[in-house]
């Protein structure tokens, strides 16, 4: 769990990073926030990863990252990354890892690496629509 300072400081990023907040409606309602990406598009490096319960298995995920996949193809990355630390409450973003077709690593310190290679496309991921609504300059802007 981040304190609400830590979720502050990942928001304003650092160097490369894109701090991205997701959104998400259908014809059923509102759903609101529900989640938040710290992305690094030049190295396909998604090093922080939260996102609601309401919307798992709505493809919403596989929207989104198809979505930073174009945004890390476009900065001349070869492949998505993450990491991922084993523990009781997260075995949902290990399956959910597996469903957009990452592959774990040999863990080291507790953290398994997950990667999946850009050249792949993303199953589904045209059943969700992503709309940008930052800042038209930046680099991950284009779909």
């Amino acid at each position: 769990k981040l304190t609400r300072e830590a979720v502050a400081a990942l928001a304003a990023g650092q160097g490369g990073e894109v701090a991205v907040t997701v959104r998400c409606a259908d014809s059923f309602g509102d759903y609101g926030l529900i989640g938040f990406v710290v992305f690094e598009p030049a190295e396909g490096r998604v090093r922080e990863f939260f996102m609601s319960c309401r919307v798992q298995r709505k493809r919403v995920e596989h929207a989104l990252f198809g979505w930073l996949a174009g945004a890390a193809l476009r900065e001349g990355a070869q492949a998505l990354h993450a990491a991922w630390r084993p523990l009781e409450r997260n075995g949902a973003s290990r399956d959910m890892l597996t469903a957009l077709g990452f592959v774990a690593g040999d863990g080291v310190d507790g953290v398994v690496p997950w990667r999946r290679p850009l050249s792949l496309p993303f199953e589904d991921a045209d059943i969700v629509s992503v709309v940008w609504a930052g800042d038209p300059l930046h680099v991950a802007e284009a779909a």
